[in-house]
């Protein structure tokens, strides 16, 4: 079905009622998270046959007609250690909301609590990615730069490595090499390797 809050022949100037991200369990086969860019959240434990709403959960969102309508979700990463913990990023920007937000949930998303804590309050996060090694290990990608997380997103801190504060869209984490790259809004690629630094 449509898992957006589009209508059909309706035209609309603002959101295009697209899906935005699909995130398939990396330990759960079948379980797959839908994110849309206009604030519509779903799952689905049976690749796709049916769908369960979660957008209400996502909770501590400004509250206001529209609001969640304005909602662009940016990532939704299934923890690549367990088939409970998911996060989720939501980008307001539309909405001259420049706070980050960044959501996690332990239980499947069947409840999320809000996990921004120390990152800077003006900066829409692009990107959340976990660590398959090391539970907890958690990575941001922000419009002013890269953060990390050693207790999956309680608290935050810069990680520089060489990075200006740029926007970063997109994170990998090579699962053989445990090597990271980092995807910026300046269309470069810094690659991670040890001691070893390169722009590609």
């Amino acid at each position: 079905p449509d898992l957006t809050r589009g209508e059909r022949g309706r035209v609309y100037l603002t959101n295009g009622h697209t899906i935005t991200v699909l995130s398939e369990s990396p330990v759960r086969p079948g379980q797959l998270f839908v994110g849309t860019d206009d604030g519509k959240l779903h799952r689905s434990t049976d690749d796709g046959k049916t769908w369960v709403d979660l957008t209400s959960r996502l909770k501590g969102l400004p509250t206001g007609k529209g609001v969640a309508a304005t909602s662009h979700i940016t990532r939704v990463e299934q923890a690549p250690y367990d088939e409970q913990t998911v996060f989720v990023t939501l980008d307001r920007r539309r909405q001259n909301d420049e706070r980050p937000y960044i959501f996690r949930s332990r239980d499947r998303g069947e409840s999320f609590e809000r996990v921004n804590g120390t990152l800077p309050l003006e900066g829409p996060v692009h990107v959340v990615r976990a660590d398959a090694r090391n539970r907890g290990l958690l990575f941001a990608g922000t419009e002013f730069g890269l953060f990390v997380s050693f207790d999956e997103g309680d608290r935050w801190q810069p990680l520089a490595c060489g990075l200006p504060p740029v926007a970063v869209h997109d994170l990998y984490i090579h699962p053989v090499e445990h090597e990271m790259v980092i995807g910026t809004h300046g269309r470069g690629v810094l690659h991670r390797a040890g001691s070893t630094r390169s722009g590609l």
